[in-house]
């Protein structure tokens, strides 16, 4: 996304489509440095952030866990009640309503 759409906060807006060519890339070993990094920032803050948000939901993965070992399949409203137990940081965990 940062190279391609130049959607990066660290570079600015910017993109460095492929080359029409496709044999040499125009950018200066430089750009394509910093570019390297800022890619690398971004996949480390989506992986950081994937790993807060199971760690801090790991009751309801071993929950949805040992109901797949017993049931094998969860549909519909059953799986919903895992669901709503979810938090994220956009979201935190939503009171277990009955139904």
């Amino acid at each position: 996304m940062a190279a391609d759409f130049g959607m990066s906060d660290g570079l600015g807006a910017f993109a460095l489509p492929e080359p029409a060519d496709g044999l040499a890339t125009p950018w200066s070993e430089a750009t394509l440095a910093a570019l390297d990094v800022e890619t690398r920032s971004i996949v480390s803050e989506a992986a950081d952030r994937a790993t807060a948000v199971l760690r801090s939901n790991l009751t309801v993965l071993e929950d949805l866990a040992a109901a797949l070992d017993e049931a094998e399949t969860i549909e519909g409203a059953a799986l919903d009640r895992f669901f709503v137990r979810v938090a994220t940081a956009e979201r935190p965990a939503m009171a277990l309503v009955a139904s």
